[in-house]
């Protein structure tokens, strides 16, 4: 039952309850009334009996009136103000969680049984509201997380090159200018930062636009291409590493060619990073299910559990080393760019891997 029903069932029920209290007092002090010898009104037979007791009879039906209309008024005021506040007890319950809520409660919800009638609906209503509110929140929250710990990792990679540049240029500052070894060899090494600094700032610029959800091109795009010339460049790399190509028909999806092209690059270029020389590797293409895949695999050390959750995390480098301990790879944004694009085409990479059995890379773009 609405609400609306509620309250004009309840006005007709108390005005129709208070003109039956007053009606049947009225009746029965009209019924019960007696003159002085005991006759009724119309036994009466004399003029000056009837006027007396006419006088009677409506002193006593007035009185009974103001006496029952006053007893009716404070039982319905009492009566009315029960259901009132009964009929309004789950808009109290809104207040009170609308209060909590205000005070930071986002989980709080308002309880209600059905969906039926104003309250129930508008409490419905409210409880989807609070539930979009509350996940914007939290999606606020992690955004402006991500972007702290995206500032505070990008701060610390750059404090690098920049301290290798200030340092050389202080050993130039010294003398380095009258030695050439090592004016040669500075200006290689601050040169060498300068680009790493650069390409580390594109990346962090790249992955800026895609977080915000800055539309790509559109074009039709040929996975077979781009994986060709992607291997072509690894070979190029590292000429004594065999990376294979298996494609069994030609892939077209619809994006954005040179962010895809990225995508195979950087795969790769993970690979000829993270895995010893030599090792054989193969980039597979194909079709399932509406989706074009793309598989970038190696027979390499393998990554572990903890690397295979984190991989694209950004900023994180797993533990790979050279012979002469030195870490493998770059800045640590590879990888994050690979999944940031691959989600703005609509698709979604994963890594899976046994430890010494090599990994696999497998992006999945809608056709």
């Amino acid at each position: 039952m609405t609400l609306r029903t509620r309250l004009v069932l309840t006005t007709v029920g108390l005005v129709t309850l208070a003109l039956g209290l007053v009606a049947g007092a009225t009746f029965g002090a009209l019924q019960d009334w007696r003159g002085s010898d005991g006759s009724r009104l119309l036994a009466m037979n004399t003029p000056e009996a009837l006027v007396a007791a006419s006088d009677e009879l409506t002193s006593r039906v007035a009185w009974v009136l103001a006496g029952t209309s006053a007893a009716a008024l404070v039982l319905l005021t009492f009566l009315a103000a029960h259901l009132i506040r009964k009929g309004l007890r789950p808009l109290d319950r809104m207040v009170e969680a609308a209060a909590d809520i205000g005070a930071g409660n986002l989980e709080r919800r308002i309880e209600a049984a059905r969906p039926v009638g104003e309250v129930g609906r508008l409490a419905h209503a409210l409880n989807a509201m609070l539930g979009q509110l509350e996940g914007a929140f939290r999606q606020r929250e992690s955004s402006e997380e991500r972007l702290r710990r995206f500032v505070a990792d990008a701060s610390h990679e750059l404090r690098t090159p920049i301290a290798t540049i200030r340092g050389y240029a202080e050993l130039f500052r010294r003398g380095a200018d009258g030695r050439p070894e090592d004016l040669a060899r500075a200006m290689h090494r601050i040169e060498a930062e300068a680009g790493r600094m650069g390409s580390m700032v594109d990346e962090m610029l790249l992955l800026a636009r895609l977080d915000q959800g800055r539309p790509l091109e559109r074009t039709p795009v040929d996975l077979m291409a781009l994986a060709a010339d992607a291997v072509s460049d690894a070979h190029a790399m590292d000429p004594g590493r065999v990376i294979g190509l298996e494609c069994a028909t030609p892939v077209t999806v619809t994006g954005d060619p040179l962010r895809l092209r990225q995508v195979i690059g950087n795969l790769l270029k993970n690979v000829l990073d993270h895995t010893p020389p030599g090792t054989p590797a193969v980039v597979r293409l194909g079709r399932e299910g509406g989706h074009a895949l793309l598989e970038v695999a190696d027979e390499g050390p393998g990554l572990s559990e903890e690397q295979t959750e984190r991989v694209f995390e950004r900023f994180w480098r797993g533990e790979h080393r050279q012979a002469d301990g030195r870490r493998l790879g770059g800045s640590g944004l590879g990888l994050s760019i690979v999944a940031a694009v691959v989600a703005s085409h609509g698709g979604e990479v994963r890594a899976a891997s046994t430890p010494g059995a090599g990994a696999t890379f497998t992006v999945r773009l809608p056709l």
